[in-house]
């Protein structure tokens, strides 16, 4: 029995070798940068993680994100103009923060400022501290530590894209 467990834990940590963790809102920036970024990161023999097609029904969503941060050697964060409204995308912040590795900040259509207090996701994390202004939605602890991790990340050298078709 023990060693059916070890089997199966060493196949879920080879199954989440990553070389670079890409870190986006899906509808922001899917088709018009991050599937192209992770194309050609991918020409170059690199694993990434952008979203994982083999995942199957049953998977812990969880576990995957963070057996791919964990491994990936580099981390991208993709910014876009909807990005804090992506819990996902907070949590995933936090893990990438929280590894100690690289991370590559890219804001698309979006500018370092706008990560800040006072900037363009302070109101929607304002937002997710109450539900119709009635009860809170994610505890405070939870939204100044999202709060804080986008500060952080704003005052990291980047790329700073338009947005673009194609």
């Amino acid at each position: 029995m023990f060693e059916l467990a070890m089997a199966a834990s060493s196949s879920i940590a080879a199954h989440y070798s990553y070389d670079v963790f890409i870190n986006h809102r899906g509808p922001d920036v899917k088709k018009t940068f991050a599937s192209h970024l992770y194309r050609d990161l991918s020409k170059y023999g690199l694993k990434v993680f952008l979203d994982d097609p083999e995942m199957q029904p049953g998977d812990s969503l969880i576990r995957q994100i963070e057996g791919a941060v964990g491994t990936a050697s580099v981390h991208v964060a993709v910014f876009s103009s909807r990005y804090a409204e992506s819990r996902w995308c907070l949590v995933e912040l936090l893990l990438m923060l929280k590894s100690g590795k690289t991370i590559i900040p890219v804001f698309y259509d979006v500018k370092p400022a706008d990560l800040r207090a006072g900037g363009k996701y302070a109101e929607e994390l304002a937002k997710k501290g109450t539900c119709g202004g009635k009860r809170k939605r994610y505890d405070s602890d939870t939204i100044e530590e999202w709060r804080n991790a986008l500060s952080h990340v704003a005052g990291i050298s980047g790329f700073e894209l338009e947005k673009c078709n194609g």
